[in-house]
């Protein structure tokens, strides 16, 4: 009955856009150019000439339905699942879940935790011009952690100076929960051989509570500052500063049986940034070097929600993580048929916590009367790697990369990737990928001492076979693509009686469609859909925290004058929820979310913005869907 149902809603979200088709035939607009990339082969490429499957989706994209964080931006994206699970919402790139997806901004790594599970409310959207989005593995260029997808997030570049303002209020349906999102931006424009650009925000919310005192998910505060600075050396060289600081503080109320009580968990985190880049641009040539740093500061304390004293004396814990990266790349036009990029990439990293345990750099805190011994681990990176992209023919190209990655503490990998693509015409084509890709362990899967998660120093690691095949074509006025992805996935880590091990092996398969179209001057409709099968080989059961369905159809308007709106449906089909003891219903579900989103123009300056998520009111303590929301935010620009 609840597949049924599904598809019924499926078949309902198809029927808002098929009479705008039919009227559309005469008025037809010809379909947008092909968006430029640049994560998916470190050159600038139009997507047409890539194999992987990229995405871009832009600023305008991102104000048009008022996205508050990148969660809510990636929600737009094919193959991608934002899913819940602890406490929190984090992402799935064609079944993938969010350790292994890397999410970048500017092609520098972040100075995150072990996995992407906390990166989604903390990036700030104000000084974001688009995120690039690739699926499927990029171990071959970016090593670790891209063995799902990378999503890489472009800032603005300050060659045209601009201001912008924005205040934005929200507000759950229950419990009267209130958001506010306050940013703002100024690009500099050129100025001699100058140009800068700064942006801050500071979002906070109020607690949402599922049940009888605890949580849906962490609330507080989160604000951000930084300053990207461009120097001209010459016309052809230029220098790139970045420095950036957040910081934010949350609670997380949950429920705790045994003994039965509430817990808050006060997790207090600091990031600061810093970035210098070269670039060198020539006739056919680009040279690029760039050294980067962070670090990640973590300050965890569980209480007793009812008496705000210490669950007990140990329960804390402080923790850092320091980040440097020394990385060059060139970029050379060979001949017409060749182009070459070649990099290095050199990254020494410590972590010490007082969880951490390595019997190394150890070093000690004393916290509410309790003194704890921490530790230190150092692990170095060091990855090598060539791409050669080689026109055979007119009609017919190859990308075949090779990326050599060394750690000091488990050894190299070598991740290969082959694309093909062959041009039918200029309207359609044919993609091929083949490719190895791997995940290395994490600190706190080598060292952590947390009860029920012991670290294992012995673990391997995470390995995948990957291939993809998709057809895409082009018309006047739409476009679909079709895909089919097939990973085999060896030495997954997992936890067996209480510490973390390399037990299972994995089977992540699927297709992919999307389809989009032009309806006439003020129209447009987009669709994906994403069928999955994720199986863990070892024990034949679906791998949990996945859709095995996704559905999102997006209907637009817009007069290209003052107003513009959007209505949006999202279908998870029998999503399986995370393997988790928090969780009572470990049953599959189906459901729907409904959106509606606009904006009104006032004058050149000034702009509303309006939407309305979940308009029927899921609510889903299990997958974390927390019921209607509406925000309203004023928007100036100068």
């Amino acid at each position: 009955m609840k597949r049924k149902k599904f598809f019924a809603g499926l078949l309902g979200v198809f029927a808002l856009g098929a009479p705008a088709v039919a009227l559309a035939e005469d008025n037809a607009a010809e379909f947008e150019l092909a968006p430029i990339v640049v994560t998916a082969t470190r050159v600038a490429s139009d997507t047409k000439e890539v194999a992987a499957a990229v995405q871009v989706i832009t600023k305008d994209d991102m104000e048009r339905i008022g996205a508050q964080d990148l969660g809510q931006v990636l929600r737009l994206a094919t193959g991608i699942q934002v899913v819940g699970g602890t406490g929190k919402k984090s992402i799935n790139i064609r079944g993938f879940d969010s350790r292994f997806s890397m999410i970048m901004v500017d092609g520098r790594r972040l100075a995150a935790e072990p996995d992407q599970l906390f990166e989604l409310g903390r990036i700030p959207l104000a000084n974001i011009e688009r995120v690039e989005i690739v699926r499927g593995p990029q171990s071959a260029l970016y090593g670790t952690e891209a063995l799902g997808g990378v999503v890489n997030i472009i800032t603005r570049n300050a060659k045209e100076q601009s201001f912008n303002l924005s205040l934005d209020l929200g507000r759950y349906a229950h419990d009267k929960s209130d958001t506010g999102n306050y940013d703002f931006n100024f690009q500099s424009g050129q100025a001699g051989r100058f140009r800068y650009s700064l942006y801050a925000s500071y979002r906070d919310s109020q607690p949402l509570y599922r049940g009888p005192g605890y949580t849906y998910q962490p609330y507080g505060w989160h604000r951000d500052v930084g300053t990207r600075i461009d120097y001209d050396l010459s016309p052809t060289e230029t220098l790139t500063l970045n420095l950036s600081y957040g910081e934010e503080r949350t609670n997380e109320i949950t429920f705790r049986p045994n003994p039965s009580f509430l817990r808050r968990t006060l997790d207090n985190n600091r990031r600061d940034e810093q970035s210098l880049s070269y670039t060198r641009k020539a006739e056919g040539t680009e040279l690029f070097f760039r050294y980067y740093q962070g670090r990640l500061s973590k300050d965890v304390d569980q209480l007793n929600n009812t008496t705000g004293a210490l669950m007990n004396s140990g329960s804390w814990v402080r923790a850092e993580r320091v980040m440097r990266v020394l990385e060059g790349r060139l970029t050379r036009k060979i001949n017409e048929r060749h182009t070459l990029v070649a990099g290095a990439e050199y990254r020494p990293e410590k972590f010490r916590g007082t969880a951490v345990n390595t019997g190394e750099g150890i070093f000690y805190v004393t916290y509410a009367g309790t003194t704890k011994q921490g530790s230190t681990a150092w692990l170095d990176y060091l990855g090598l790697y060539v791409q050669d992209e080689w026109r055979v023919t007119p009609k017919f190209k190859t990308i075949l990369a090779l990326r050599y990655d060394d750690n000091n503490k488990f050894g190299s990998d070598f991740s290969p990737k082959l694309g093909l693509i062959y041009q039918f015409d200029d309207a359609s084509r044919l993609k091929i990928n083949a490719a190895k890709a791997f995940r290395s362990p994490t600190p706190n899967q080598l060292y952590n001492m947390t009860a029920g998660q012991i670290g294992n120093p012995n673990l391997r690691s995470e390995k995948a076979n990957s291939y993809d095949l998709s057809y895409e074509k082009e018309f006047a006025r739409s476009r679909y693509k079709i895909t089919w992805f097939y990973n085999d996935v060896k030495n997954l880590i997992d936890i067996s009686s209480g510490q973390y091990t390399n037990i299972d092996k994995a089977t992540i398969q699927g297709l992919e469609a999307e389809y989009a179209v032009k309806l006439g001057k003020n129209w447009s409709w987009a669709n994906s859909y994403a069928l999955l099968d994720a199986t863990n080989d070892t024990t034949h059961a679906r791998l949990p925290n996945r859709a095995r369905d996704l559905f999102t159809s997006r209907l637009s308007w817009d007069d290209h004058k003052c107003f513009t709106a959007d209505f949006w449906a999202q279908l998870y089909g029998s999503y399986l929820p995370a393997n988790d003891a928090s969780i009572a219903n470990q049953r599959a579900r189906s459901y729907v979310l409904w959106n509606l989103a606009g904006s009104c123009k006032l004058n050149k300056n000034t702009k509303i913005v309006a939407g309305l998520y979940n308009i029927f009111d899921k609510r889903d303590e299990d997958t974390l869907e927390m019921g209607r929301y509406w925000h309203v935010s004023m928007r100036l620009s100068f």
